[in-house]
């Protein structure tokens, strides 16, 4: 347990013991929903292995009496969407820092608010998307100056950068 009462999922003794006061609860399955916000590295990941191993059997306990376990982290979209494979995790997850809620279309009977379709998810966003920022970064550079995929790429934010832009 963390200095903030939080618990870190790796722990299966506490892991075990929510899913035990959730049992032993009078009736479990008519008690409010409850759920779980997990961030990745260093958390349910391990910080230098990226190893999940000592959080499978929590995770697996969580998923038996039906706790969900949402995954929250800096991480896109694409990121998660691999990890979840590898998990099995079929929940709504939380990228970049909040800047937007993933949320599976068949996780709920309907839509929620404010959301839109995109792919097989229904989508909160919390900012603007990436092309936006790079348009206004672009427009406040002058011709002389690098473009905003150059910036990005001198950033680690961009893998490559077409050499006729730089």
């Amino acid at each position: 347990m963390h200095n903030n009462g939080s618990i870190c999922l790796p722990d299966v003794f506490c892991c075990t013991e929510i899913v035990r006061v959730y049992l032993s609860m009078a009736n479990p399955q008519k008690s409010p929903k409850r759920l779980i916000f997990s961030d990745l590295d260093g958390s349910l990941l391990d910080h230098y292995t990226y190893s999940f191993e000592p959080a499978k059997a929590c995770l697996g306990m969580l998923e038996t009496v039906n706790i969900p376990v949402v995954l929250v982290s800096s991480k896109t979209r694409k990121e998660i969407e691999a990890l979840r494979e590898v998990l099995g995790n079929t929940h709504p997850f939380i990228v970049e820092k909040g800047a937007a809620v993933f949320v599976p279309q068949a996780y709920f009977k309907r839509q929620p608010k404010d959301t839109r379709a995109v792919d097989e998810y229904w989508v909160k966003e919390f900012c603007e998307p990436r092309n936006h920022w790079l348009q206004l970064v672009n427009s406040m550079l002058p011709e002389k100056w690098f473009s905003a995929a150059t910036c990005l790429y001198w950033v680690g934010l961009k893998s490559s950068v077409n050499p006729a832009y730089t």
